[in-house]
């Protein structure tokens, strides 16, 4: 019997251990003469999963303690990724505001855009920029000085009213229908129109958009984790296959922009991006404006600006079945500051301090992304940071979900109680630890869009409607699924109508 190719197997086998270990041995050596921030051992290959799996913790009880363990800045080491962890606001505030902490870590569907730097969640640098600057400039011009877009909203606001009346007072699931009305609501603003929730080209977006947040875990990681990526069935390669998808789709809204576009006419965001690249077109200049680029910044938006809104009026809607005290204190203000002729305006905020106390409550016992977008240190070497060495190209991720319940930011943190943001005139005042939109350079695009949404929605369907628990339930727990948002458990509610 020929043995020889057991012997190359053989052979094989020891020159890849012996890569590994070199590797491995070369790395400890090389961490002896740093001092890396506090952390786990990382064995091999693994990282700090054994570490992880043997905390028998879900991620949200993990992420509180991290830095009871290892302080504000921990580092640990995922699959060969270096992972730096910041859990106190002033830190996170100095660290998001550097120029080399403000990039994006490339995710696994650059593959499916064909370059590494490209669209608006996941751009760096000049691209980044470029990008940006259409975003803001459309909140800017289009829409937050416009009485137009409050009117938009209120549209796809009636339309969710009228799905919850046809429930007939009796249980069910609010999800689908809040998910089809905020995705309306960002299609409206950015692309113009507005799709029937049974629509199949809406449902096929947004059941990619909804896949891709609920596979991945871990507040989003595995949106970088490309050597896992490269495995078939896995969460990074079916993230790919949703992204096509989505992006697919996108493209089908650009083309249909671009065949009655008028130029420096905009009607909404597509018409922005479209005057961008003609303009550069023309004057010949180069720069990041191009469909590809286009078409993945719409998807960012969108699928960033939805799912986002979502989630929190859902925690929202769960907080006021659970706590029907204090949603008979906001109806009571919403009806003592409109009435019961009309419904709530955007002028009537100044007059609900209350119920914007009680959004803000929300979004801070229930924080929508506890680890926010990841950052990247792109500095050339490492850097000393708080005396640290953070290693070039390490993945950094604020840990709001710990400062959201710092007991030495927040009296009784667990405790849901909106007058916490009530100061002694009873004004509603946000503290600037409450970042749910983020901080620094790359803070949310979209805060003033979200503000106005969930102010609006909240306050009409409260004043259309008192949302009770089902018969027989008692309660529901606030127990969360964290995905790449951290999400509600399903639950189901009564809409009995106020009118």
């Amino acid at each position: 019997m020929d043995l020889t190719w057991v012997f190359d197997v053989r052979v094989v086998l020891l020159s890849v251990f012996a890569v590994l270990l070199t590797s491995y041995l070369i790395r400890r050596l090389n961490e002896k003469t740093r001092k890396l921030p506090p952390g786990p051992p990382a064995w091999p290959l693994l990282g700090s999963i054994p570490f992880i799996v043997r905390m028998r913790l879900n991620p949200l009880d993990l992420l509180s303690k991290i830095p009871e363990i290892f302080g504000d800045i921990a580092h640990l080491r995922i699959v060969g990724y270096d992972i730096i962890i910041l859990s106190e606001y002033s830190i996170i505030k100095e660290a998001f505001h550097r120029a080399d902490f403000s990039a994006r870590p490339k995710p696994v569907y650059h593959t499916v855009a064909g370059r590494s730097n490209f669209g608006l969640m996941s751009a760096s640098g000049d691209v980044s920029k470029e990008q940006r600057q259409v975003a803001y400039s459309f909140f800017r011009n289009l829409g937050l000085v416009k009485s137009s877009f409050e009117e938009k909203i209120v549209v796809e606001i009636t339309h969710l009213m009228d799905a919850f009346r046809k429930t007939e007072g009796k249980a069910f699931s609010p999800k689908v229908m809040i998910n089809n009305a905020m995705s309306n609501i960002i299609c409206a603003v950015t692309f113009g129109s507005r799709h029937e929730y049974s629509d199949p080209v809406f449902n096929a977006i947004l059941n990619a958009l909804n896949s891709n947040l609920q596979i991945s875990k871990s507040g989003g990681l595995f949106f970088f984790l490309h050597t896992l990526a490269n495995v078939p069935n896995t969460p990074g390669h079916k993230i790919r296959q949703n992204v096509t998808c989505i992006s697919t789709h996108m493209k089908k809204f650009l083309d249909d922009h671009l065949k009655d576009h008028q130029p420096d006419q905009p009607r909404d965001m597509v018409d922005m991006y479209i005057d961008k690249i003609h303009q550069h077109k023309q004057n010949g200049t180069v720069s990041s404006y191009d469909e590809l680029n286009t078409v993945f910044s719409l998807a960012d938006i969108f699928a960033a600006a939805s799912e986002t809104t979502t989630t929190t009026l859902r925690w929202l809607m769960l907080r006021m079945v659970t706590h029907p005290d204090i949603q008979k204190k906001i109806q009571d203000e919403i009806d003592d500051a409109v009435g019961r002729d009309r419904l709530p305006t955007l002028l009537d905020k100044p007059k609900l301090p209350y119920t914007e106390a009680t959004i803000l409550e929300v979004m801070r016992l229930n924080f929508v992304t506890p680890l926010g977008v990841p950052h990247q240190y792109t500095g050339r070497g490492e850097l000393s940071f708080h005396g640290y060495d953070i290693p070039e190209g390490a993945i950094v991720f604020a840990n709001y979900w710990s400062i959201s319940r710092d007991p030495k930011l927040w009296d009784d943190p667990e405790v849901f109680r909106p007058e916490r943001f009530l100061n002694e005139e009873g004004k509603c005042v946000k503290p600037d630890e409450l970042t749910p939109f983020s901080i620094g350079k790359r803070v949310c695009i979209g805060e003033s869009l979200a503000k106005m949404e969930l102010s609006l929605l909240f306050t009409h369907l409260l004043h259309r409607f008192t949302f009770t628990l089902p018969d027989g339930v008692p309660s529901y727990s606030m127990k969360d699924s964290l995905g790449a948002v951290n999400t509600p458990v399903s639950y189901q509610l009564c809409a009995i109508p106020r009118d």
